[in-house]
């Protein structure tokens, strides 16, 4: 009995600020003020206005991608493509074009041979970089032997 009792002074204890008046006339409390974005059951019910469509336009670059752009392209063969607002949404984002001389490739040699030559001196190199590298551990361990 005593469990029941306060279970139901709990469950009242709860709704209570959903039902009160606060000073303005609305209630306390509300779903919305709980839920950031809204209240979560108005939400999850159907949209009450048709569905409404966003005329995209779409064309082949240079290279054969299709590119989706929201305005009609000017300079080169398109077609519409109506797409369902509340199914997708596209952001565009500007993307810089790239040179045709671009510092991003490097210089390759137009003959096989001279990469083989290349990696044998960057073997070489490296090498030579170990070589350096196990000599200033062997200093490193004589010098700290000696300290003992």
């Amino acid at each position: 009995m005593f469990k029941i009792l306060a279970l139901s002074l709990l469950l009242i204890a709860v709704a209570a600020p959903f039902v009160l008046p606060g000073p303005n006339g609305e209630p306390i409390l509300s779903l919305d003020a709980l839920v950031p974005g809204g209240n979560p059951l108005q939400q999850l019910a159907p949209a009450s206005s048709p569905a409404q469509s966003l005329e995209l336009y779409r064309y082949r670059n240079d290279e054969g991608h299709w590119v989706y752009v929201d305005q009609i392209p000017t300079d080169r063969e398109y077609e519409a493509v109506a797409v369902r607002s509340e199914a997708a949404t596209l952001e565009s984002a500007l993307i810089p074009a790239r040179e045709a001389n671009s510092a991003a490739t490097p210089n390759l040699p137009a003959n096989p041979i001279e990469y083989i030559q290349r990696g044998q001196d960057l073997m070489e190199e490296a090498g030579n970089v170990q070589q350096l590298l196990d000599q200033r551990a062997a200093d490193t361990d004589a010098a700290l032997n000696n300290q003992r």
